[in-house]
């Protein structure tokens, strides 16, 4: 999730070309529409084509495959820091890989896109986890709001510059395996495997702050637990 803009089609050339390097694989589809049709070839340019916003629309939604590892992904962004009504708008990308997928080169990617994207939170894990801890919310509240909360702390969690700041330094360094970056984000990584992981989330949660996070508390008020999106794109 990102409030930077993300309207750079030389930007998202360079981050398919190495997505490509990093899997040893080749872009095969990306396209507008539901099911994904249209062949595409990062030889010519792709970003181009995210980028391509149509005249009436301030939102593009695009989605993507890879050819042998069969990784997909998705690209929700907005042409401008607000929209129609007004309202702060965020950009967010969701990558799906296989489950056999090397974990090493799990890593690569989401330690790649959070420096080349800059988003303000980013996270990684088994998609049940991810699936369940979304019930389970949804069985509290009725709806989900990130200027609340945030979704919580996974397998890989990435708190840019200004979550960093929000919830400390001190107290993020504490948990496990979390390294502080030069661009002044952390990265959590809560053990080898996230097959491996028991109650590692929920302590790491409970050690960041439990009520910045989905399933911790009820009535939470907008920028009380979590940075609102015009606080992250002043500090931004």
């Amino acid at each position: 999730m990102s409030v930077a803009p993300w309207t750079s089609a030389e930007s998202w050339d360079i981050y398919l070309r190495t997505v490509e390097h990093i899997l040893d694989d080749r872009l095969v589809r990306l396209d507008d529409r539901d099911p994904v049709r249209r062949p595409a070839d990062t030889a010519s340019s792709q970003g181009k084509f995210i980028v391509d916003f149509e005249k009436s629309h301030d939102r593009r939604w695009v989605s993507g495959k890879f050819e042998k590892s069969k990784v997909t992904f998705s690209i929700d962004t907005y042409r401008e820091p607000v929209d129609a009504y007004g309202q702060p708008t965020r950009n967010h990308m969701t990558v799906i890989l296989p489950q056999e997928t090397d974990l090493g080169k799990i890593k690569e990617l989401f330690d790649f896109g959070n420096a080349h994207v800059s988003p303000f939170y980013s996270y990684a894990d088994l998609q049940p986890i991810i699936t369940e801890k979304g019930k389970r919310h949804q069985r509290l509240t009725s709806g989900f709001d990130i200027e609340r909360e945030l979704p919580g702390v996974f397998w890989l969690t990435f708190f840019g510059p200004a979550y960093t700041q929000f919830f400390g330094t001190e107290r993020l360094s504490s948990l496990t395996q979390a390294q502080m970056l030069d661009g002044g984000g952390t990265t959590i990584r809560l053990g080898a495997s996230p097959g491996l992981l028991t109650f590692e989330r929920e302590q790491a949660e409970n050690g960041v702050g439990p009520q910045s996070f989905a399933g911790h508390g009820l009535l939470k008020q907008e920028g009380e637990f979590a940075l609102t999106l015009a606080a992250l794109r002043d500090a931004s």
